[in-house]
């Protein structure tokens, strides 16, 4: 091979490669490796590493949503906090910087109601007449970290990489101040309104809630339901039928509501003697029996609007007269009237609602535009109040006092229990009422349009929550009310005057200039003080409450509401960087991903998106997954009452938390499906996932200290030169061509250089073709390395030549190849058409021509790193010769390589397809892993796992172990060596994400290197993918399946030889001979099965029962003498019946004849021949001789490389040993020795019945 040299300098890269490997513990804890890794991780500062070398990259901008610290975290903590690990472990390998900052949610009523608790006081009065606000909200403040120690011991321990020491906290006067800024952006672009109107209140903690934090809250009630009449105003003896499940708003009563096309009757009550009005409908429901009432009279609803009735209680009439009626109370001019309603049914009740305005939204609604008035008779803690009688009565214990009234003046028709879903208050758990109060609004309806059109863009894993559980949430969405008549929160910054004047405060800047005329702050160096106390300004309700404004000659005191605490998380993407007070230039919106739980879709989700539309009419994020609710395994909710659920610490304790990680992460509920938890879900991981890693590890470690073998660190890349106009204008371009790169050609150099140098890769040696594309794209790659080394060019990396077809377009040759041969070319083979008709040089000269620079390349540059710049058919004859493909898979159309595109080899060309196709399903598992990771799909990276670990494990390495037992190191050895090292190395880096402590472990002992956290993500090429080869081993491995059930069905073991087993899958020898070697028979033959076996249906008669009835039996007839047809769509035609898929069993019986066993699955059919002879039987008792000394090999405590000798005494051992000596001393690493009578461990035993004495001595 010639050389010529572009510069010279010596390059080179250090290494560090262990020179021996740890010493495995087979019977490693992972949890005890965990703690190990952690450790290591605190005290190398690995985390904060990983984001430094990062530094400058891209971003990948994630939202961690914030907790509360009042309670520990439990498993929907720990799966949440899994996956927001896993996206941006992975998107770092990937080269991003990915800043992990986390957040505390500190206010609301969840740390109020344990400061409560701990103080012994119970609801507002106590807070403000007993405590104090002040006093109150400091020891909120003293409160809200008391579990952030346990917080981040778990977070810790769950392998998660994020910042807490750094982490944003609502309650930090920076937090609130962005708060402010929100409220105030969205204020002054007409968003924020105040509203007098009813909404879900809570009385105990005396606070409104939003109507999503409602549906957060329902729990089983029951309640009293009654059916009350109302006496029709002029007539004695007609009543209007109401029902209602609230006896406690009766008081408040002002209307009832009827539907206007509903049809309503008038009825006779034979035993009362007095007229009932109600929806005819419902006359069933309170009449069981027709003869006990007479109709009098039907008509539709719009007949009874306007009819007057009497009050059900006059204690507002009473109150009204007198004069004394609250000011915030009046009886409007249509008050006690029969209005229409448009919520009215008659799926239950009377057809007849009862309207309190003051108590129900549709009651408002109806109350406002009917004027029937409004009447308020539960105070603010949920008391009765302005009443004649039975004051100062809790609201649901009024209930009771409400029927014992009705019961006593005769107005209670009927009374019942409800169980039905009612809204709690999701913090304390009281029931709910609906109570109108005045309260500050997001006019969330307005923004609705584009809210919807901003959720188009978000990308939802699953993606059904787009357009259902959320976009049907947004498509309903209400006004969000973001006030709390509490105290530990963000204070709405909203000053008024008497007048009812507003100021909005949007900084803390803001509030000192206003409050300028009453000096309650200062400033000083560009810090605000409280005057009084001398201390940083502090937002919190309790201070700004005593700051006062002036304008305008008015004085302005702050309003007492808090902001919901929802606000603030919603606020969260600007807050938590001090927007736009900080960081303006370098502020990320929106988010590439978040994940929370569903429940988030009516909380942080939703208010993320009001806000990030109102403020930017954009979404907040782009990506998001969503993962559903982690139930005990009997399907309940997790209850530490009931204990139907391992503790979490104690689980990782017992199986490591790489094992709880992977098994949320393969479980549906990470696409918004509720998991079981099951323990044993876990421990099939660390069965499946875990110990086949370890195990493999092991193995590897093991034998490759035997053999002081290590890696070379030689590296091979190939790159192919960058796009010319040739390449533009599907032009061919040959060893010939000589045009240059183009400008789009150098920059996509200049892009693939420095990915190369993200990824850390560098370059001993750059060896190049002699074209002039490929030099000037290795002098690009070079100055984007940094590389001044040796450039060397190597004649035989040139692309083939093309002949009289070189400079020819496609185009060109096709009509050319349609003169010569007046066909149509079929593909696109035009260099084929080139070498077969043009001249050119063929695929097979080529290949021998580059086969000989590699050899070249792999002898002189040993141990180094090399790059080759060079062409498309450069790349196809390096994938034929270092994956032993065929020419023609080599050519195949999956071997293609873009224009400065890059992939990796091995260093040494592999000749085992054994090597290839692990190779081949590990291009694919990362091909799989990264594509699951980018859709956010994270069950589809940890199913691939588990399959490749079977593929590692129970296949590539139980077919491999030969190789490295055997004592020469020869090349296929040292093949199996690299390959594996290759194989292990990419793997642990595949699973880094989801398995991050046990990967860095393996990785760490394998290399050396310092984490493999800091490493880059594997690059996959869907050219090292290679199909066929997959396919036929999968062909080959279900047949063995079959093969080995057949022999489970026959009761013959494996160890047991066969003579003999058909198949129909025309696979070439190399599988044949796994075939053979795996189902332990003589002889594969290859038929056309048809010729062994034919195929029978068996219809089953339970399912097809209910549709043929007596004709079943015709039906299995005919299908038994082989008269159907199976038809495209599944289904199959038995004579003149149709079978539907999974009503029939297709199978196979040998034909008349063929002594053969048969067995079918999975599209195909074997035959085995199950005859055992004597010399068969024999081989038989040869391999469990084998398996017995292994075990006693094994029970010494040998090394694996320890010679032996072995007696074996016993009936037929003399014809066994005279046949299988050889294979039984090569297998077990022995010599037989007759004479030997006692050695290290001997044992008498029953083999397949015969007594045998095993002796063995090392």
């Amino acid at each position: 091979m010639e050389f010529g040299i572009i510069g010279c300098c010596n390059f080179s890269f250090f290494h560090f490669f262990p020179m021996t490997f740890p010493q495995i513990n087979s019977r490693q804890s992972f949890p005890a490796l965990e703690q190990e890794i952690l450790a290591y991780w605190k005290a190398n500062n690995t985390f904060q590493k990983s984001l430094e070398i990062r530094e400058g990259a891209p971003e990948f901008n994630f939202y961690d949503g914030p907790p509360f610290a009042t309670g520990t975290p439990h498993y929907g903590h720990l799966l949440a906090g899994t996956i927001k690990d896993v996206i941006p472990r992975y998107q770092t390998m990937q080269g991003k910087f990915v800043e992990r900052r986390f957040g505390w949610d500190c206010h609301g009523l969840p740390i109020e109601n344990i400061v409560e608790k701990k103080m012994g006081i119970s609801g507002k009065k106590d807070i403000e007449d007993k405590i104090g606000v002040f006093a109150f909200n400091e020891e909120c403040r003293a409160n809200v970290f008391q579990y952030t120690d346990v917080w981040r011991q778990t977070v810790e321990r769950m392998g998660r990489w994020v910042d807490m020491d750094n982490d944003y906290k609502t309650m930090d006067t920076d937090f609130m101040e962005s708060v402010w800024w929100v409220f105030k952006s969205i204020y002054d672009k007409g968003y924020v309104y105040e509203s007098y109107r009813v909404v879900p209140y809570c009385p105990r903690c005396s606070t409104p809630l939003s109507n999503f934090e409602v549906n957060q809250g329902y729990e089983d009630k029951q309640d009293k339901a009654v059916t009350v009449k109302f006496k029709v105003k002029g007539n004695e003896s007609k009543y209007i039928l109401a029902w209602t499940t609230t006896p406690w708003t009766l008081p408040a009563n002002l209307g009832l509501a009827v539907g206007k096309d509903l049809i309503y009757a008038e009825i006779l009550d034979k035993s009362t003697s007095e007229t009932y009005v109600l929806a005819k409908d419902r006359i069933a429901t309170y009449y069981k029996n027709p003869e006990d009432y007479t109709l009098v009279r039907e008509y539709p609803g719009s007949c009874l609007v306007g009819i007057e009735y009497e009050p059900m209680f006059d204690d507002a009439i009473t109150l009204a007269e007198a004069g004394t009626l609250s000011d915030d109370m009046e009886l409007g001019e249509n008050a006690y009237k029969v209005v229409p309603g448009h919520h009215i049914t008659t799926d239950s009740g009377t057809g007849v609602v009862h309207i309190a305005p003051a108590y129900g939204v549709d009651d408002a609604e109806i109350g406002q535009k009917e004027k029937l008035g409004f009447i308020s008779h539960i105070d603010a803690i949920g008391h009765t109040t302005g009443l004649l009688s039975d004051n100062d009565v809790y609201v649901f214990d009024f209930n009771q006092i409400v029927i014992d009234r009705l019961k006593a003046e005769k107005k209670l028709i009927h009374i019942g229990t409800i169980d039905h879903p009612y809204p709690h208050c999701y913090r304390c758990h009281t029931p709910l009422i609906y109570r109108a109060i005045s309260a500050w609004y997001v006019n969330v309806e307005s923004l609705k349009d584009r809210m919807i059109a901003n959720n188009q863009k978000v990308n939802w894993t699953p993606d059904n929550i787009k357009d259902g559980r959320f976009g049907k949430w947004l498509e309903n969405a209400r006004d969000w009310n973001i006030s709390r008549n509490r105290y530990w929160g963000s204070a709405i910054p909203v000053w008024k005057s008497e007048d009812g004047d507003i100021i909005v405060i949007g900084s803390v800047k803001e509030l000192y200039e206003a409050n300028r005329e009453f000096s309650q702050i200062y400033e000083e160096n560009s810090t605000y003080f409280y005057a009084d106390s001398k201390k940083p300004v502090d937002l919190h309700k309790h201070f700004v409450d005593n700051i006062k404004l002036f304008k305008d000659g008015k004085v302005y005191t702050r309003i007492p509401e808090v902001l919901d605490c929802w606000f603030e998380s919603g606020s969260m993407p600007y807050a938590s960087k001090h927007y736009p007070f900080e960081g303006t230039a370098d502020f990320k919106f929106p988010a590439d991903f978040i994940a929370e739980g569903l429940d988030q879709t009516r909380g942080w989700f939703y208010t993320l998106l009001i806000l990030g539309t109102a403020l930017f009419d954009n979404t907040p994020f782009l990506n998001v997954i969503v993962n559903g609710l982690i139930l005990a395994e009997d399907g309940k909710k997790m209850s530490k009452s009931l204990k139907n659920y391992p503790d979490p610490m104690e689980l990782i304790d017992k199986h490591g938390a790489d094992a709880l990680r992977f098994y949320m992460l393969s479980s549906p509920v990470v696409k918004a499906d509720d998991l079981r938890f099951s323990e044993a879900g876990v421990e099939e991981v660390v069965k499946k996932v875990l110990l086949p890693l370890w195990n493999t590890y092991s193995f590897f470690t093991t034998y490759a200290n035997i053999d002081s073998w290590t890696p070379s660190g030689a590296q091979i890349t190939l790159i192919r030169h960058g796009q010319t106009d040739a390449n533009l204008g599907k032009r061919i371009s040959d060893a010939g061509e000589t045009s240059p790169l183009n400008e789009t050609g150098r920059k996509q150099v200049q892009d693939a250089g420095k990915k190369m140098k993200q990824e850390g890769k560098g370059f001993d040696i750059i060896l190049v073709s002699p074209a002039n594309r490929t030099q000037e794209t290795a002098q690009i790659v070079a100055q984007e390395l940094g590389y001044t080394g040796d450039i060397i060019t190597v004649p035989e990396l040139i692309e083939r030549d093309a002949g009289e077809c070189s400079g020819k377009t496609h185009a060109e040759i096709e009509a050319w190849y349609k003169e010569k041969t007046g066909k149509e070319m079929d593909g696109p083979h035009h260099y084929q058409v080139a070498s077969e008709y043009g001249g050119g040089e063929s695929k097979e000269i080529h290949q021998v021509r580059v086969r000989k620079a590699i050899d070249d390349i792999v002898a002189k540059y040993p141990g180094k790193r090399v790059l080759i710049v060079a062409h498309g058919g450069t790349f196809r004859a390096f994938n034929i010769h270092f994956f032993n493909l065929s020419i023609e898979e080599g050519f195949g159309t999956q071997s293609r390589i873009g224009n400065a595109e890059y992939y990796d080899f091995l260093a040494i060309p592999l000749s085992n397809r054994l090597d290839t196709w692990i190779i081949s399903r590990l291009n694919r598992l990362t091909a799989t892993v990264a594509g699951g990771v980018e859709a956010y799909d994270l069950q589809i990276p940890t199913r691939a796992i588990t399959e490749f670990m079977d593929d590692l494990t129970n296949w590539y390495i139980r077919r491999s172990r030969r190789r490295f037992w055997k004592s020469e190191n020869d090349g296929d050895k040292i093949e199996a060596y690299e390959t594996l090292y290759h194989v292990l190395t990419t793997l642990t880096k595949v699973m880094a994400p989801i398995t991050p402590m046990i990967s860095e472990a393996v990785y760490r002992g394998l290399t050396g290197h310092e984490s493999v956290h800091l490493e880059r993500f594997p690059e996959f090429t869907r050219a090292h993918m290679f199909d066929s080869l997959e396919a036929d081993m999968k062909k080959a491995r279900d047949i063995i399946a079959l093969g080995l059930a057949l022999r489970g069905q026959k009761k013959i073991r494996v160890r047991q030889p066969l003579s003999s087993i058909t198949i129909g899958e025309p696979l070439d020898a190399y599988f044949q001979e796994i075939i053979r070697e795996e189902l332990n028979v003589k002889e594969v033959k290859i038929e056309d099965m048809s010729h062994v076996a034919r195929t029978i249906c068996k219809p089953n008669a339970k399912l097809i029962g209910p549709r043929f009835g007596k004709a079943v039996q015709d039906v299995i007839v005919q299908a038994k003498s082989g008269n159907f047809q199976e038809l495209a769509d599944g289904r199959i035609q038995v004579g003149e019946y149709t079978l539907e898929a999974g009503e029939y069993e297709i199978a196979y019986e040998p034909l008349e004849g063929v002594s053969l066993d048969v067995m079918s699955g999975t599209g195909m059919v074997i035959a085995m021949d199950t005859t055992i002879t004597e010399e068969l039987e024999l081989e038989g008792y040869a391999r469990d001789l084998v398996r017995v000394i292994q075990d006693l090999r094994k029970e010494a405590g040998y090394e694996v490389s320890d010679r032996v000798r072995v007696a074996l005494h016993g009936e037929k051992m003399e014809k066994i040993l005279s046949l299988f000596s050889d294979y039984i001393t090569s297998e077990t690493l022995s010599v037989i020795d007759e004479s030997l009578t006692e050695g290290d461990i001997s044992r008498e035993m029953d083999v397949e019945g015969i007594v045998v004495k095993v002796v063995v001595k090392r």
